[in-house]
């Protein structure tokens, strides 16, 4: 037992010795160790991500160096790894700390990582207003990345701008430029901004009116024009009506009343009224429908819906085998038996009612307008003989089975000339308003009937008394009466009056023979007889349109506050545009006339331009007056000057109407009222002096082409035919023109004193007349030459100017125009014209007619009144004795104290002497004027002395006989006193033409 024990305490003793002697061994070791003091991280502070640095530590003291480290991080802002070789990897930036252990010492270092900057964007609107600043920005890429330098810039395109380095643009032009921001002079980011160009103002453009059935699209005018429009939007804003509109502009109508259309551009607002309308939808036309030709029915239209906006009705009529015409009150008039539709249109909606015109069996076989009726009470038959007029070869009359028989030949049926009959004096028809001619007619050509041309003409004055309706009458082999109208009813009941029908069997120029056959000649309807002359008819409808488009009517306004008679004038947009015209048909002498006046009111509102009226002269254009649009209220008045080249006797004769055309004002429709339409002035027509050049010399060209109509022309050189002009008509035109003009020039003027007329060669198909028209005018050559007939071959014409001096003189703007007329479908023509232009055409006496025709009556040539103090002095005064004889009293030597009388007829071309028997005073002398001119004698005036106070025969031979080429010619009497004392009479008993045939 104590042995374990011994062995035990040796044990423990043993162990306690040991472990004692360890803890001495380490204290003297620790004793003996020295101690860190310090230890500093090495290494970059500011790091980039993706960089790794290598980092190290300095360990005071220095023989402690080597001992080792623990390298941490602790993450601040940013992140990162190291490893323990001291290798940073960088993980998020910001701040970290990376710490370094060494023998229980740790140092420190505070790293910034920082993200580098690897790309920039710009902020900003991507469009800026002209005028305005805006401020840019911009974004680095990524976010965070750290920069140090940014710099604003403006790269310029097709605009440009100026820009701060604060980011503030003031754009300079607009168009597009670039933004550009530099970060550390080589990041660079851009963006494209548009410079745009404010609105100033705009309209919204569209229609006014809008129907229930239409969605019309609205736009907009923008002002300046080259604004730009950012954003828009379209509004309606309902009044008493409604709509609805998208934003592309349509309007839709839902109800109609006042809308208001609102439209914002770009946060400028503009608005615009408008009204939707109902349409009307149906019209109905109710009355009579079955008429006697004496009945004026009234017809009513009913006009549906009753609140459409334009229910007022325009009456027509659509002629069938019947004819009428209507009021604009539906007060109808029946012309001829049959079935006629009468027409009620509104808002452009028509209703129709078929309306039967029964015959009036009262007196069958008579001429019957419905208007006045002929009655064995108020017709006159009229007894006489029809002759044929200058015993023209190739017409013959025969009077046998009580009817007149008149055959011509196919050369008489081209020529001016053809029969006539004279209506006695002594018969009444002062109250008459139409005559009739009961004739049948056939020809040789199967198939085709004779035209006849009608005038009913006073030779006494050389007046017809209808110019306003169409001449050229077909006629058949059935009986009937062929109808005209008297227009100048004064000429019915003048006492000295030589009142004859004449009937012409006219063709075209190709001619056709045949028989007329003539029975009876009638005058009948019942008017107060006009007793003062009337110059003009009221203008009305062409007579030449078949269908009118520039129409007249009686109509009624307010001036003044008094109801006045007036012209409601309406010409549709083919009227305007086509300048057609509204003639007033001239009734009776008008040489002394100077000047055309008229008043007008403009009834058509918003034309775009001023509306115009061609007043014209026959038909030849005197002046295009203008009209003011803005004027809707009052009448404006015009004067138009009849041109002193236009007033001579035969030019003045010759005008048959004067015309308005309408033109300009858009080419749109338009309605005026006109009225006080007439002719003013009073002076001697201008004299035509006829020359005396020698005629001869080479021909003058006239090659210039103006106008062409209904067809086209083109200068063709010489190819196997001589170089031409080729004028090629327009296929199924019945008539085409060719203008040339001007044909009076400077340049020309020398070369036409010795012409007299015009020469034409040309070729064309057979069947086409051609009509030389001088400014669209007839009077200035006979008919016979220049109308002609083509017949396939090259042909000659020469054409004689009536009177010289059209050719001679002047230098104004003048044509001449080839009408060519073409039979019913005719197609593919060709006119060759080879040679056109002003010739001598050496004078051909013409046969002398062994007869006389007479003066009409002489009147005063112009009423002349002289101011001497306080007393008016009537210079001459004319009247007349028991047998008819002009007596004139010459009060005070003047220069135009004269007479004048007018012989009237289509033989004046076969005389050859003028006789004049007239008592004058002794000493006085009578200047005696043919045409106020010394045509006759082609040399100074005629003056004759008298030698006694008694009758005194005064016989002129005809020098010039081509001044008698007229079928209308005047004679003044031009008296002067010559010193000898005044309040004398002078008598003319007569005056005639003759023809003297010498032995």
């Amino acid at each position: 037992m104590k042995f374990k024990e011994g062995r035990r305490m040796k044990g423990f003793l043993s162990r306690f010795f040991i472990l004692a002697l360890g803890a001495l061994v380490l204290f003297v070791v620790a004793a003996c160790v020295e101690k860190v003091e310090s230890v500093t991280v090495i290494g970059d502070d500011v790091v980039e991500m993706g960089d790794t640095p290598i980092y190290t530590v300095v360990v005071t003291p220095s023989d402690m160096q080597s001992m080792t480290v623990t390298w941490s991080i602790v993450a601040g802002t940013g992140n990162a790894t190291i490893t323990q070789t001291g290798e940073l990897t960088p993980v998020a930036a910001g701040t970290v700390t990376i710490v370094a252990t060494v023998g229980g010492v740790e140092g420190t270092l505070v790293v910034t990582i920082i993200q580098p900057t690897t790309g920039v964007s710009v902020t900003g609107p991507d469009s800026v207003w002209l005028g305005e600043n805006e401020t840019f920005g911009f974004t680095v890429l990524p976010a965070g990345a750290v920069y140090d330098t940014a710099v604003f810039a403006v790269l310029a395109g097709t605009g440009s701008a100026t820009i701060t380095q604060a980011g503030v643009l003031t754009p300079v032009t607009a168009g597009t430029i670039t933004v550009r921001v530099t970060i550390d002079g080589a990041v660079i980011g851009t963006k494209l901004v548009t410079i745009l160009i404010p609105l100033d103002t705009f309209a919204i453009q569209g229609p006014s009116e809008v129907r229930m059935e239409e969605a019309p699209t609205y736009t907009y005018l923008i002002t300046p024009v080259n604004a730009d429009v950012d954003t828009f939007e379209w509004d309606v804003e309902d009044g008493t009506g409604s709509a609805t509109i998208d934003q592309g502009g349509v309007l839709t109508p839902v109800s109609p009343g006042l809308v208001t259309i609102i439209l914002d551009i770009n946060g400028v607002i503009e608005e615009r009224e408008i009204e939707i309308i109902r349409s009307v939808i149906s019209v109905e036309v109710e009355g009579e429908t079955v008429i006697l030709p004496e009945d004026r029915p009234t017809y009513e239209a009913i006009v549906l819906p009753v609140d459409a906006k334009y229910p007022t009705v325009t009456w027509s009529v659509i002629n069938g085998t019947g004819s009428a015409t209507i009021t604009q009150a539906g007060v109808l008039t029946p012309v001829a038996s049959g079935t006629i539709i009468v027409v009620a249109t509104a808002d452009g909606v028509s209703g129709e009612l078929e309306v039967e015109i029964e015959e009036d069996d009262r007196l069958l076989g008579t001429p019957r307008p419905a208007h006045v009726l002929a009655t064995p009470e108020n017709t006159l038959f009229i007894d006489g003989e029809w002759e044929s007029i200058d015993d023209h070869e190739g017409l013959d009359v025969v009077f046998a089975r009580q009817v007149y028989d008149v055959t011509f030949t196919a050369a008489a049926s081209i020529s001016a000339q053809g029969v006539q009959f004279a209506i006695p004096n002594d018969v009444d028809i002062s109250r008459m308003q139409y005559f009739a001619i009961k004739v049948t007619g056939l020809t040789v050509t199967p198939g085709v009937n004779p035209t006849v041309s009608v005038h009913l003409k006073d030779f006494a004055s050389g007046l017809l008394l209808y110019n306003d309706q169409h001449t050229e009458i077909e006629v058949t082999s059935a009986n009937q009466w062929i109808i005209f109208q008297v227009s100048n009813r004064y000429r019915l009941q003048t006492l000295d009056r030589d009142l004859r029908i004449l009937l012409d069997p006219h063709f075209t120029a190709s001619g056709n023979a045949g028989t007329l056959t003539i029975q009876r000649v009638v005058f009948f309807g019942n008017a107060d007889p006009i007793t003062e002359p009337q110059l003009l008819t009221p203008l009305k409808n062409a007579h030449w349109e078949a269908v009118p488009v520039f129409t007249a009517e009686a109509a009624v306004d307010m001036i003044d506050e008094e109801p006045v008679d007036v012209i409601l004038a309406s010409a549709t947009a083919e009227a305007v545009s086509g300048w057609r015209s509204l003639p007033a048909y001239v009734l009776e002498d008008i040489s002394r006339k100077t000047h055309i006046t008229f008043k007008v009111k403009l009834l058509t509102a918003g034309l775009p331009s001023n509306p115009r009226l061609m007043v014209t002269l026959g038909d030849t254009d005197v002046q295009n007056v203008t009209i003011s649009r803005t004027n809707l209220t009052t009448y404006q008045t015009f004067t138009v000057t009849i041109p002193s080249g236009l007033r001579t006797e035969n030019n003045m004769w010759a005008a048959r109407y004067i015309q308005l055309k309408p033109n300009a004002g858009g080419n749109l429709a338009v309605q005026y009222y006109i009225y006080d339409f007439k002719l003013t002035g009073d002076a001697n027509p201008q004299p035509i002096i006829a020359t005396r050049t020698e005629l001869g010399g080479p021909n003058v060209p006239l090659t210039a082409v103006n106008y062409v109509e209904n067809g086209t022309w083109s200068n063709v050189p010489a190819n196997g035919d001589p170089a031409h002009i080729l004028f090629t008509p327009a296929n199924d035109a019945t008539l085409s023109k060719l203008e040339f003009a001007p044909v009076t020039t400077s340049a020309n003027l020398a070369a036409r004193q010795g012409m007299n007329g015009v020469y034409v060669r040309i070729q064309g198909p057979e069947g086409t007349e051609i009509n030389i028209q001088r400014n669209w005018g007839d009077g200035w050559a006979d008919e016979a030459q220049r109308k002609f007939a083509l017949d396939g071959t090259v042909q000659e014409f020469y054409i004689l100017a009536l009177n010289r001096s059209d050719i001679t003189t002047g230098t104004s703007w003048v044509g001449f125009q080839f009408n060519a007329s073409h039979p019913t479908g005719f197609s593919d023509a060709q006119i060759k014209i080879f040679e056109f232009g002003y010739t001598a055409i050496m004078p051909q006496a013409e046969a002398i007619h062994p007869y006389d025709i007479h003066f009409g009556r002489f009147i005063e040539g112009g009423n002349t009144i002289v101011i001497d103090g306080e007393d008016e002095i009537d210079t001459m005064i004319v009247t007349y004795d028991e047998d008819g004889h002009a007596v004139a009293t010459v009060e005070l030597d003047h220069a135009n104290n004269h007479l004048v009388a007018i012989a009237a007829n289509d033989s004046l071309r076969y005389m050859n002497q003028l006789t004049i028997r007239m008592q004058g005073v002794a000493g006085t002398l009578v200047t005696i004027k043919l045409a106020y001119g010394n045509m006759f004698n082609m040399d100074v005036d005629y003056v004759h002395e008298f030698t006694t106070n008694d009758i005194e025969e005064i016989v002129i031979t005809i020098l010039d006989r081509d001044a008698l080429k007229v079928n209308k010619i005047s004679l003044s009497l031009f008296i002067d006193m010559n010193e000898v004392e005044t309040d004398n009479e002078f008598v003319i008993h007569e005056a005639f033409f003759s023809g003297v045939i010498d032995d």
